[in-house]
Order: structure tokens, then C-alpha cells, then sequence
């Protein structure tokens, strides 16, 4: 049983080793992210049925951005 035990101390210390030296986490600045959630300009938005890959929901501002004809 001692051995055994040895053995889950020795893969506990590396884990705790790892988990330490993996979590670090980059400094993210506010407005980055805020840059990110909200679009100042020309948007559109539509919705992907994953199962057939087919779009759905195709706002008409496509046509104003990239040309193409939302009812389609």
C-alpha cells in the first residue's frame, strides 16, 4: 500500500508543479475587451444551423457591407 501511495505524491507534486507554471494569466487591458463586445459602425448578424451549415436569420445590413442579398 506504501508503494502505491508514493506513487500518487509523486504525480500529486508534478500536477502541483505544472498547475503552477501553467497559470499565469496575460494582463488584458479594459477597453480591449470592451473593443470587443461592442462594434461602432456598419454590423449585420445571422445564424448558423450547424446541422445542415445552412444560415438563417440574415439581417438585410449584408447587402449594405458585403453585396450580398439576404433573402437568398
Amino acid at each position: 500500500m506504501e508503494k502505491e501511495t508514493n506513487k500518487l505524491k509523486d504525480v500529486w507534486e508534478i500536477s502541483k508543479k505544472t498547475a503552477i507554471e501553467n497559470t499565469l494569466i496575460p494582463s488584458i487591458q479594459l477597453d480591449e475587451i470592451i473593443n470587443s463586445l461592442i462594434s461602432i459602425g456598419p454590423f449585420y448578424y445571422y445564424v448558423i444551423d450547424f446541422f445542415d451549415m445552412s444560415l438563417s436569420h440574415v439581417s438585410p445590413s449584408i447587402e449594405d457591407i458585403h453585396g450580398f442579398d439576404s433573402k437568398q
